[in-house]
């Protein structure tokens, strides 16, 4: 199960399993108070046009990857599986974890895309990604492929088609925690002399809560790790498999709501992207009574891109955006097909591609009717918050 733990004023856990869907409600709550500053710092990383670029050789790969990696070069290690060539310096374990964590969200899209009927084109070589352990080498390398990171944790760049992360325990959340256990650490030395004249048992305390704020920071760490990684994956392997398509204009409600799916493993026998943290920040946002909280439905579906000013409401889009992702593949399935091929074949601007066209044509071809029922989804989440 899941258990917290707060570190200046951040919320750090440890899990004993994967599957948070069986964690507790109010636990799943505290990942998202932390999810939100690592997200918001996806959001403000990038914001680019969803293109897929057509599946390329393994010469290409390794060409971006050089691109992407300079004069670090020397310092990386190629590690091939199926469907994606990771240059990284990190160690051989990470390496294999971020394999595995690529794969199974592939495996999951792959999945998803055949349950609703969504045609893909094979992908015949391995995508390119890169993996940094340090800072400052991720950002030298933004800058190189022509980005501002903003420090976030990870992006995908459709124009080349690589992703590029960064160990997420150089955010600013993994660092107070870090400076929290040193102060501890160095406390601990100090009471451990002669001179210190702290009772054992008191010693033996501080060594505990060393032992409980070192898990959990490991903890968490490998979970947002996780979450980073699958959540540029997806908009990775969602173009690279022509789900969305080249040139085409999508709005970020699709994008980053679809990207949302695969956040999370599937649930034993879910194969439409339940997101129970997702799910929560959706439930605070009703919660929370605000004007910015949820955004009118035909405003948010017309939105070119999100706008936020805080973490918080960052939190409130993405999750917004998942959701209604989440509730028109369940609930309207057909018409959510049609509309993301509609939009694949669309090539105006976003400014011109509201309602009116795609959607207008799909799922809101029954305006009023579709509005009732999103809203009667939505205020069964409020009664169940």
């Amino acid at each position: 199960m899941l258990c917290t733990v707060r570190i200046n004023n951040v919320t750090l856990m440890a899990l004993s399993n994967t599957n948070l869907n069986d964690c507790p409600h109010q636990g799943r709550r505290a990942v998202t108070r932390v999810m939100r500053v690592v997200m918001y710092s996806v959001f403000l990383a990038i914001q680019l046009p969803a293109t897929m670029a057509q599946p390329s050789s393994r010469q290409q790969a390794l060409s971006t990857l050089q691109r992407a990696l300079g004069s670090q070069r020397a310092d990386f290690t190629n590690h091939q599986s199926e469907h994606f060539l990771l240059a990284t310096d990190a160690d051989s374990g990470t390496a294999k974890a971020t394999l595995l964590e690529l794969e199974d969200t592939y495996r999951h899209v792959k999945h998803w895309a055949g349950k609703l009927q969504l045609s893909t084109i094979a992908a015949h070589e391995a995508w390119p990604v890169v993996y940094f352990t340090h800072q400052k080498d991720f950002l030298i390398s933004c800058e190189r492929m022509g980005v501002s990171s903003e420090q976030g944790p990870g992006l995908y760049l459709p124009a080349d088609h690589v992703a590029i992360f960064q160990d997420i325990a150089n955010l600013e959340p993994w660092q107070a925690a870090s400076d929290r256990i040193a102060k501890i650490k160095q406390a601990i030395s100090v009471y451990s002399r002669p001179a210190g004249q702290v009772d054992d048992s008191q010693l033996q305390r501080m060594r505990d809560q060393l032992q409980l704020l070192q898990n959990k920071k490991k903890g968490i760490r490998k979970l947002f790790q996780r979450l980073v990684i699958r959540h540029e994956a997806a908009h990775m392997i969602l173009n690279g498999l022509g789900i969305l398509n080249t040139g085409a204009s999508y709005p970020d409600w699709l994008t980053e709501g679809l990207a949302g799916q695969f956040e999370l493993p599937f649930s034993k026998g879910e194969t439409l992207g339940y997101n129970p943290m997702r799910m929560d920040d959706l439930k605070n946002a009703l919660a929370a009574d605000k004007s910015s909280a949820i955004i009118p439905l035909l405003t948010f579906v017309n939105e070119n891109n999100f706008s936020a000013s805080s973490a918080e409401e960052s939190s409130w889009s993405y999750a917004q955006a998942w959701a209604l992702v989440y509730f028109l593949q369940r609930n309207y399935p057909k018409a959510f097909t049609k509309y993301i091929a509609c939009q694949a074949a669309t090539t105006d601007s976003l400014e011109n591609n509201l309602n009116t066209s795609c959607a207008g044509t799909t799922f809101l071809t029954d305006q009023s009717t579709f509005e009732l029922n999103w809203l009667t989804w939505l205020r069964g989440l409020k009664l169940d918050h």
